[in-house]
């Protein structure tokens, strides 16, 4: 069973030492039409 969190942490990144970034696909695969992604970092930690 996986344990959702209610808040997010950076657990993974500080054991990797770096930023992890999760994407998601917008479509349903190539034999529908073509496949969108897209990732963002966002450096300005005010936001």
């Amino acid at each position: 069973m996986i344990h959702i969190l209610s808040y997010p942490n950076f657990n993974i990144e500080k054991k990797i030492g770096g930023t992890v970034i999760g994407i998601d696909e917008v479509g349903r695969g190539p034999l529908a039409g073509p496949v969108v992604s897209c990732a963002c970092i966002f450096f300005d930690y005010s936001i």
